[in-house]
């Protein structure tokens, strides 16, 4: 048997559910939800966000969401998904043959997935981000040098 419980807080600017799951016989922990930050303005842009991010169709697809993370993120400074996804944003430019300044693109997606990480280390996508700079200044290093 399994117990459910859900918590709600609401204020005047925040909604904040927590579920959770648990074993009855040994009260263990099956499952937890992670909020991803405690603000609904900021969550609806992330959500903007990531439905144009996931279009990967173009350009101005990649800026519209980089516009709803940066939204996010003013609503919400330590939401650190939100900038992780903006930090793929730009990975996702300079991947792309789209920035015209493509070291900078690279440059400023390893400030921001190092930001994410900082405020959260457990998200795959900031350390995916990370890795994928470093892996673009090997290349560049290993150019550089042939």
């Amino acid at each position: 048997m399994h117990f459910c419980f859900i918590s709600l807080v609401v204020s005047m600017q925040d909604l904040r559910v927590n579920v959770q799951l648990i074993e009855a016989a040994t009260e263990r922990h099956i499952w937890a939800n992670a909020t991803l930050t405690n603000y609904p303005q900021a969550y609806d842009n992330f959500l903007y966000g990531r439905q144009y991010f996931y279009l990967f169709a173009s350009k101005s697809e990649n800026e519209k969401a980089r516009e709803f993370f940066q939204k996010a993120i003013e609503f919400d400074p330590d939401f650190a998904m939100a900038y992780a996804m903006l930090a793929w944003t730009h990975a996702f430019e300079a991947m792309n043959g789209w920035s015209d300044a493509r070291e900078s693109s690279l440059q400023r997606s390893q400030e921001l997935a190092t930001k994410a990480i900082t405020l959260q280390e457990g998200i795959p996508i900031a350390h995916f981000v990370s890795g994928n700079y470093t892996f673009h200044l090997g290349q560049a290093y290993f150019i550089s040098t042939n």
